[in-house]
Parts: C-alpha cells; sequence; structure tokens
C-alpha cells in the first residue's frame, strides 16, 4: 500500500534503503507530509540527480528494483522493490551494522539483526523463476560449470554466485567438492 512520505534530500538514501531492506513501498519528491503538493523546480534535472545520487550513494544498487516517474503536478514518484542484494546500505558508511536501514512498520530503523531477521523469515525463501531455471539446468546436468549457468541465465559471476548461496542458503541446493569436481545437487 502506497503511503505519502515526504523525502529531505539529507534522508532520502535512508528512506530508500529501509524500503529496499524489506518490502518496498512507493515515496514521492515533491509532496510534503501534510499531502500538500509542492512541485519540484527543475524537475528534469531533479529527476537525473535522484537517479544517479541513489545509484552512487547505496550498495548493492537499488536502481534495478526502483522505478522512477515524473508525475505531471511536478512531482517525482519513486517506486522501490524489495531489493534481492540485501543488505543494502550506504557506501560512504560502508556495510556496517551503523548503517543498514530496514522499514518493519512505520518507522526507519538502523539495525543490521532486524534485517538479517527478515532474511531469514519464511517470506524470502520463495523461489523465483531464475533459481527454477536453474535448478531445471542442475538437475539435467549435475556437472554443469559455473559458466555455462551464468551464459544460460545471461548474468554476471557476482550476481550468479549470490543467487547460487540464496538458493544454497535456503536449502534448495547444496554444493559439492570445488574446481573441476564440484557438483550441484537439488534438494
Amino acid at each position: 500500500m502506497s503511503k505519502k512520505k515526504e523525502i529531505t534530500e539529507n534522508g532520502k538514501y535512508k528512506e530508500i534503503i529501509a524500503f529496499t531492506n524489506t518490502m518496498g513501498e512507493t515515496v514521492f519528491m515533491g509532496i510534503l507530509k501534510t499531502g500538500k503538493i509542492e512541485p519540484l523546480t527543475e524537475i528534469e534535472k531533479t529527476y537525473s540527480d535522484t537517479v544517479k545520487g541513489i545509484y552512487k550513494a547505496v550498495a548493492p544498487d537499488v536502481t534495478i528494483f526502483s522505478r522512477f516517474t515524473i508525475e505531471n503536478d511536478g512531482v517525482i514518484q519513486i517506486k522501490i522493490g524489495e531489493g534481492s542484494y540485501k543488505p543494502h546500505y550506504l557506501r560512504s558508511k560502508g556495510d556496517s551494522s551503523e548503517c543498514p536501514y530496514v522499514r518493519p512498520n512505520t518507522s526507519k530503523v538502523a539495525a543490521l539483526d532486524k534485517i538479517r531477521n527478515l532474511l531469514d523469515s519464511p517470506q524470502n525463501t520463495d523461489i523465483t523463476p531464475q533459481m527454477q531455471m536453474v535448478m531445471e539446468k542442475m538437475r539435467a546436468n549435475p556437472k554443469i560449470t559455473d559458466t555455462e549457468l551464468q551464459e544460460t541465465l545471461q548474468i554476471k559471476r557476482t550476481r550468479f554466485y549470490t543467487l547460487i548461496s540464496q538458493m544454497e542458503d535456503i536449502g534448495i541446493i547444496s554444493i559439492t567438492g570445488r574446481g573441476k569436481n564440484k557438483r550441484y545437487n537439488v534438494v
């Protein structure tokens, strides 16, 4: 359910991180907490600066989970999706316990333990279509290589290893051996 949320320049990235680390949300730039529209000046520049700023300030990248729209009334709408590379954090502070934010209800909380609890919760054990494809390929060829899987999925190595790690963490695959002896087993 979308809520109108005033975002200040200083808090913009923390809000986006909080929503990406939980279940996503829609936020608006140019709407005050009272609901009053205060159209943005230089909206094209603000839009461009916001997208670039989020890309540069937040790690891992959240722009792939976000949709930016310029509304006719001088408002920028940002639909923030739930991230899959959690926890997201401010690059300037690094991946530390004082940096990641979550928004489990109506308040923003800086707490790495809360993020870890969210990651361990059943709602995050959904098998994605990408995971299903990986499992099909592994079932068909237990000796399939990492490179073959990356090429099939058309993803880079870092994303591939993140995906495999997530699949192993939720218990849908197991990995035995290393290097040329590595084997994937669908549980």
